[in-house]
């Protein structure tokens, strides 16, 4: 296997290199790290004009075609900059996510979000009783009358405060594993941060 970078991706990597470090410095590294949300939503829109946030999606979705290598010179290259943002949790985990489950107009909404308008979907696998991503979850999903309903906790779900959607693992009825986007402006969400 060939893990050397082709020209475009050499292109990314200096392209993203110069961008991070004309964007950021030490000072504005610790002040988005002390604000609220952990979040510059400057530098996330210099992001998404690149065309970072899109640039593992196929095209269909706005995005740019190339794949998870592309993401991945983008992920070493902010840890080199020391770059604090949503891109591989949105870009790479949710988009993955999203590309998993059977084809549908929601999953194809929130992907054309991701890829073209850099909306953050960020995911909630992780319960307090649950030993990591991968531990079955035990929030229930109950028919509500208008809507389907769940009820329980999550924890460590990044950037949730500046997400647009969060994709959710729950139980059914039946006790089948689903995964549902939820709404951050949905009623009963409650969202706490924990600073690390």
């Amino acid at each position: 296997m060939d893990l050397a970078l082709d020209s475009i991706q050499e292109l990314i990597q200096e392209n993203a290199r110069r961008f991070l470090a004309a964007e950021l410095d030490s000072e504005k590294i610790r002040d988005i790290e002390a604000s609220p949300d952990g979040f510059s939503q400057t530098l996330w829109n210099g992001m998404v004009e690149l065309g970072w946030a899109g640039v593992a999606l196929p095209e269909i979705y706005g995005g740019g075609g190339r794949g998870i290598l592309d993401l991945c010179v983008l992920a070493e290259e902010m840890g080199r900059a020391a770059a604090s943002t949503p891109l591989v949790v949105s870009a790479g985990l949710a988009s993955t996510i999203l590309r998993s489950v059977p084809t549908g107009p929601r999953a194809e909404e929130l992907l054309n979000k991701l890829a073209a308008k850099g909306g953050v979907v960020t995911v909630a696998l992780v319960e307090p009783d649950g030993r990591n991503e991968r531990s079955a979850p035990s929030l229930q999903l109950a028919d509500g009358g208008d809507a389907m309903k769940i009820t329980g906790e999550k924890m460590l779900v990044p950037y949730a405060s500046v997400a647009t959607e969060i994709i959710v693992s729950a139980r059914n009825a039946d006790g089948e594993i689903v995964l549902l986007a939820v709404s951050t402006g949905a009623d009963g969400l409650e969202l706490s941060r924990h600073n690390t």
